[in-house]
């Protein structure tokens, strides 16, 4: 297993003290009765799980079918490749996708074993980095 230098604990805490920072206090003047000045625009940037591609053609096959919303389909696919058991950068590849898909059925806690999963296998594959990184948020937001 990988190491998560971030608990879900501290997710949750992270997550509270953002929402605190976000309020903001009103100033003396408007304590006073005067016009409230307008709030800040938060622009937010929606970030989605990730798939990744391989030349094992059940890997493309997961990638089409997540990426026309057929997440139960890519979920089956996946899991098709890990028990055919290829190499170990394939397998990795496969726990990712099937992270994205398992998290796009909102099936968190699983999608989370996946991507350690992945990472165990390829710490350094990003699309897992990234599903990860996306699922702790989730996570933190229960």
């Amino acid at each position: 297993m990988t190491f998560n230098p971030l608990s879900i604990r501290s997710l949750k805490a992270l997550a509270i003290c953002s929402i605190s920072a976000a309020a903001f206090i009103l100033p003396a003047s408007v304590m006073a009765g005067e016009t409230a000045p307008a709030a800040p625009t938060v622009t937010t940037v929606a970030a989605d799980y990730q798939v990744k591609s391989s030349s094992n053609g059940l890997i493309k096959s997961g990638v089409k079918a997540f990426n026309k919303g057929n997440f139960a389909k890519a979920v089956s696919l996946n899991k098709a490749v890990i028990r055919s058991r290829p190499n170990r950068t394939k397998t990795a590849i496969a726990q990712a996708n099937l992270c994205a898909s398992l998290a796009k059925l909102d099936k968190i806690e699983q999608a989370a074993v996946a991507c350690d999963a992945a990472l165990e296998l390829r710490p350094e594959l990003e699309v897992a980095k990234s599903n990860q990184a996306l699922l702790q948020v989730r996570l933190a937001q229960k």
